[in-house]
């Protein structure tokens, strides 16, 4: 899959709306795996992308935020208006990603070390994360919070 194969269909869209569908998604996963998830979304926000995208990049970190947190807690996910930016994070309650890893993150094919399993994965996730979020003018990045876990976040233009 590549980001540059695809023809994206902008249009306006909402955030609460891109969201509620990527839990419904992992759901499942969430409750098999003794996890929560506790949503903070301001009202009425909206960027334009594409629907199915911004999902599925949604889907990809709440995915991993369950693998890697600590079974029976809590992953925060918020998404709030910053000036004209409208920023997305998830919190995970893991063990947190070694400083030296997060530069590589986000880098094709490529699998961190750390994490309560060893997951069978292509390397792909986080790398096609980045290319559909860049592709709507975004940004992604992770950081540790110290005793809690990694906190991926994203920022892309609001309408």
């Amino acid at each position: 899959y590549s980001v540059a194969d695809s023809t994206f269909s902008y249009e306006p869209l909402s955030v609460k709306a891109a969201v509620d569908r990527a839990i419904n998604m992992v759901n499942l996963f969430a409750s098999t795996e003794d996890i929560f998830i506790e949503c903070s979304i301001d009202e009425d926000l909206q960027i334009i992308g594409e629907i199915d995208e911004i999902c599925r990049v949604i889907e990809n970190l709440l995915s991993n935020a369950i693998k890697f947190s600590i079974s029976g807690s809590t992953i925060n996910l918020s998404a709030r208006k910053v000036t004209n930016e409208v920023l997305i994070s998830i919190q995970d309650r893991g063990p947190g990603i070694p400083e030296s890893e997060i530069p590589m993150l986000f880098k094709r094919f490529w699998q961190g070390q750390s994490g309560k399993r060893t997951a069978s994965s292509t390397g792909l996730g986080l790398y096609t994360c980045r290319q559909i979020v860049e592709a709507h003018n975004g940004k992604i990045w992770c950081e540790n919070v110290p005793e809690v876990g990694a906190k991926f976040s994203i920022r892309l233009p609001a309408i």
